[in-house]
């Protein structure tokens, strides 16, 4: 088992959700669930054997399967099917091992378990009755929201995938971030400006993960994938410190772009915009080949994760935060400036809504709500290369800008006041607050200036048939 009654216990915040019962029968339950996992997989491997199934039918083979219906049904993860089933298919054609595939799927059904146990507890959830359903998709799937006695929200709790955490944690090193960044970049450009070869070095990977909230790259880290040819290789994934000259495109004095193989064989790419850097990076891979290591020092040797991580305890230590805050600062800055940005063109279309005066407005601008949100979030989803829109919600964007954004739709200035200072925060969405937004902003700048627009000289009611066309079965 690589889930151990000391891996339950250790986790922060556990004590006040999980009582020593809950704990007993979890671990009960994860042990039950291994066995289980592990006789189904016996029988699918005969099922092979016998059948004579092969490769291009075995998925649908597995999807159809009643025994690993019944199964994820009883283990409560019915919904992660797919998931399950593309990891059997990877084992029995030996692409992934059994023990790590069975526990990959335990931290789904530790999850599913604990999820159990704390609606039980926490049920009903007052924050989440005050939001209109359609809107929880947007925040992690089992935040729950403790109040002060005027009804604000005091404090956020949410029970990770892989462990259980209070977000007080996670919030509390971002807002650190924040609060020592210009310390943070002062130190990076100091290093990179006039540092030892070796300072030199860890300071411009700092800075590229700053830019791009790439990840570090830990050690070991590796998929296997089968190729075209059928056969099975080991890819190894890629973080900053495993970077080649290869992975490098500098395209113009003010743009580059990483693109590599990264987490669960996912090709990802960063781009780069800040000059400087891109300078500094220039110059260090002028004389390096396609396959050299770029962070290698002047002396042959290659940095590494270990050394990335003694460099960054040794210099923010004392601000209590991690090389993977950068990562979550950028998905949530990345959210945060999609809704400033696509604001007005937001306004726009709730104004040319309001003037069709016909009933269902309310339900129109909840439909255009939900759909910039979407975007706003499949945009960071991009730009960190996320596998799934729910990773970047559940793991990375801190719920705080979403809930100030269905309160109030005019954020703080910049990110720093929104997450540092930010307004008091009353869980609920009303569209009329978000109309007579709309209705300031009306003709602030000119004419309309929807995305959708087709040219210069398309006039305001040829906008309106567009929006009509889409909107007019929600209004109607």
């Amino acid at each position: 088992m690589a889930i151990t009654r000391e891996d339950i216990q250790k986790e922060e915040g556990l004590a006040a959700l999980l009582f020593e019962e809950d704990i007993r029968e979890l671990e009960k339950y994860l042990k039950n669930a291994h066995r289980r996992l592990r006789t189904l997989w016996n029988k699918l491997k005969d099922i092979v054997r016998e059948e004579g199934v092969d490769e291009s039918n075995y998925k649908e083979h597995l999807e159809k399967n009643p025994q690993l219906t019944k199964l994820l049904k009883s283990l409560l993860i019915q919904d992660k099917k797919k998931y399950v089933v593309n990891l059997i298919y990877k084992t029995v054609f030996g692409i992934e091992n059994i023990p790590k595939a069975i526990n990959k799927i335990l931290l789904h059904v530790r999850r599913a378990k604990i999820l159990e146990y704390v609606k039980k507890k926490r049920a009903p959830d007052k924050g989440k009755e005050a939001l209109p359903p359609e809107f929880y998709q947007f925040l992690p799937d089992t935040i729950t929201f403790d109040f002060d006695a005027a009804g604000n929200v005091k404090d956020f709790v949410d029970h990770f995938e892989n462990k259980v955490d209070n977000l007080r944690v996670k919030a509390k090193r971002m807002a650190s971030v924040l609060e020592n960044w210009s310390q943070i970049i002062k130190t990076v450009k100091k290093d990179i400006a006039s540092g030892s070869d070796k300072e030199k070095l860890l300071g411009l990977m700092v800075a590229v993960i700053i830019e791009t909230g790439m990840r570090p790259s830990r050690p070991g880290s590796s998929v296997m994938k089968r190729m075209p040819d059928g056969k099975v290789v080991e890819l190894e994934t890629l973080g900053i410190t495993k970077i080649r000259r290869e992975h490098l495109d500098i395209i113009r004095g003010n743009f580059a772009r990483l693109s590599f193989i990264g987490k669960k064989g996912i090709t990802n790419v960063a781009d780069i915009e800040d000059s400087q850097l891109i300078k500094e990076l220039n110059d260090l891979v002028k004389k390096r080949k396609a396959k050299d290591m770029i962070f290698v020092t002047k002396k042959g040797k290659t940095l590494t994760y270990n050394h990335l991580s003694r460099y960054f305890n040794d210099k923010f230590g004392q601000f209590g935060i991690q090389v993977s805050d950068f990562r979550k600062l950028k998905s949530t800055v990345t959210v945060f400036k999609n809704v400033k940005d696509g604001l007005k063109e937001l306004y726009d279309m709730i104004n040319v809504l309001v003037e069709k005066r016909k009933r269902g407005i309310k339900q129109a601008i909840t439909k255009l709500v939900l759909d910039f949100l979407q975007k706003a979030f499949e945009q960071a989803q991009a730009k960190l290369s996320h596998v799934e829109l729910r990773n970047t919600i559940n793991y990375y964007v801190n719920p705080k800008i979403v809930l100030q954004f269905l309160q109030d739709p005019e954020l703080d200035e910049t990110i720093e006041d929104a997450l540092l200072k930010g307004k008091a925060i009353r869980i609920g969405f009303d569209p009329e607050v978000f109309i007579k937004r709309a209705a300031i902003h009306k003709g602030a700048a000119g004419i309309f200036t929807l995305k959708l627009v087709p040219s210069e000289t398309t006039g305001l009611e040829e906008i309106k048939e567009q929006i009509k066309e889409e909107y007019d079965s929600i209004i109607a």
